[in-house]
């Protein structure tokens, strides 16, 4: 079965801003401080008893933020069911007056198969364009990755299971949150990550063109918008340039496909794209040859193994939480002799 966006979808990718590398980028910063979120019950409105004149308004919105959350969760349990997924990748980044444009293509299949590549130019100091590619193969025990500006490469690989066990050993990181900081996981660990570090207000359905969407829309949780302003901040002081303020997931009414993410930036009264990501020609279930989870380093790379920085950086982490959350140690009163004098 083949989806397609309307044909106006490619003319908006090249209106608005985002992208799924710098979702991705994004989330090695934001899902590092969601993972510390517990469950998506402690990001919903709260729970305390409202009062008469508040009391309908908090009940819409609890309700509207259960319901969302919901519908990420079902969403990743229905990409985690496909046999395959294929589809293409159109993206368009606004960084300060620089926008950036890339093409690429994304193939999961089961067992923590993922294939991610883009294409796209950058300006170079001399202000001439460069071309740049970005590759990531996981065969669902070792992830190449390979980054490439210009002349410039870098290349690597990490043990997944490796990771993934580390990662277990660990469990109050959060699997899902980190396993997108990681970059494992595709999709399923994407909208994990966003499903906990967002609180949803927004819950409607959108027709384009004929065809159906439900719109999930929201803005940082209370937690992470405590974390990205500097400390002692008052809570409307305006976030860092580089991050944005709300995000929009557009899913497929029927098969529940996230087809559109988009990142806003507040600027002054009303808010601005920032980022999007746009899936289109989405297939699922279709034959994946086995070739698309080889990876074939360039000629003349050296590939460097950050398997164990990386489960180093887990072990820090889980240590970090471990004394945010310990009780403060102190030592046990005793009742020290007096000194004789010396008289």
């Amino acid at each position: 079965m083949t989806n397609k966006l309307p044909n106006r979808t490619i003319p908006l990718a090249r209106q608005i801003q985002g992208g799924f590398v710098i979702a991705v980028c994004i989330c090695s910063v934001w899902g590092s401080l969601a993972a510390q979120e517990k469950s998506p019950a402690e990001n919903s409105p709260s729970a305390e008893k409202p009062t008469a004149e508040s009391s309908a308004a908090e009940l819409d919105a609890k309700k509207t933020y259960q319901q969302a959350a919901k519908t990420l969760i079902d969403a990743r349990k229905r990409i985690e069911g496909y046999d395959s997924i294929k589809a293409d990748m159109l993206e368009t980044v606004l960084l300060g007056t620089r926008r950036y444009q890339a093409q690429g293509e994304y193939v999961q299949a089961r067992g923590n198969k993922v294939r991610l590549s883009f294409q796209f130019s950058v300006k170079g100091a001399d202000g001439k364009p460069l071309e740049a590619s970005l590759l990531q193969v996981s065969n669902g025990e070792v992830m190449h990755s390979s980054y490439q500006i210009g002349t410039d490469l870098q290349v690597s690989r990490r043990d997944v299971q490796q990771i993934l066990a580390a990662l277990e050993e660990h469990p109050s990181l959060g699997m899902d949150q980190m396993k997108a900081r990681l970059g494992l996981g595709g999709l399923p660990a994407l909208l994990a990550s966003i499903q906990v570090s967002f609180r949803f207000d927004v819950l409607r359905n959108e027709s384009i063109q004929g065809t159906d969407y439900i719109l999930v829309a929201g803005g940082w949780n209370d937690s992470l918008l405590n974390r990205f302003r500097p400390k002692g901040a008052k809570p409307d002081t305006p976030l860092p340039a580089h991050i944005p303020d709300r995000i929009h997931v557009y899913f497929d009414k029927e098969s529940l496909f996230p087809r559109r993410l988009l990142y806003l930036k507040k600027i002054g009264d009303g808010y601005q794209p920032m980022m999007t990501l746009d899936f289109v020609n989405v297939e699922q279930n279709v034959a994946i040859s086995a070739d698309d989870f080889l990876f074939y380093p360039p000629e003349g790379a050296v590939s460097q193994d950050i398997t164990q920085n990386i489960i180093s950086q887990i072990v820090k982490a889980s240590e970090r939480e471990q004394e945010k959350t310990s009780p403060p140690v102190t030592s046990p009163k005793t009742d020290a002799p007096k000194e004789k004098s010396g008289k």
